[in-house]
């Protein structure tokens, strides 16, 4: 399962900068959702399971910890501008996300 998921580590590595700065107060949260949200949303919400296997290893440093602050901070913001729910925002389609997400690369191509 890790070599399956190992292609998306820089993606997860770009996001836990990404919640780095919205932690430090380098960044607001409402720009942050504005031009990132859906990656945010989705990315976290299709690797948890991989983040929280990782970070559970007593061998390895803090990895990707500030993934899920993000989440919850750029979350929050949809919540208020949109009027839905952190529960409806969790269960978004995941195969969907990753499916069109897969279509984008490849029509980069």
């Amino acid at each position: 399962q890790k070599k399956k998921w190992e292609p998306i580590d820089p993606v997860l590595d770009l996001l836990d900068t990404l919640g780095f700065y919205i932690k430090a107060d380098q960044i607001s949260d409402a720009v942050m959702h504005q031009h990132f949200y859906y990656w945010i949303r989705g990315y976290w919400l299709s690797a948890r399971s991989y983040i929280e296997a990782w970070q559970s290893k007593p061998h390895e440093g803090p990895r990707w910890e500030h993934i899920e602050t993000l989440f919850d901070a750029t979350c929050e913001v949809e919540c208020s501008n949109a009027k839905t729910t952190k529960a409806r925002e969790r269960g978004i389609d995941i195969d969907k996300f990753l499916d069109e997400e897969i279509r984008n690369i490849e029509d980069a191509r």
